[in-house]
């Protein structure tokens, strides 16, 4: 097992009928995490993002860190 950090930041289209001023934002907080590789902790944290994102996936990224 190894140590992970892992976020979820969800980055609008510029094309969306949104304010551009509306930024990236984090959607799910830094989490430390043990796991056996990047992609087990990528599905974990694929699994935390809100429901209201959920039709929104293609712009939502994940961000791991290994120790």
């Amino acid at each position: 097992m190894n140590l992970f950090e892992y976020c979820v930041i969800y980055k609008p289209k510029e094309n969306d009928n949104k304010k551009q001023s509306e930024l990236a934002k984090v959607i799910v907080p830094v989490t430390t995490i043990l796991a056996e590789n990047a992609q087990t902790v990528t599905l974990k944290a694929a699994r935390q993002i809100p429901e209201t994102y959920a039709n929104k996936m293609d712009q939502c990224e994940v961000a791991v860190r290994p120790f």
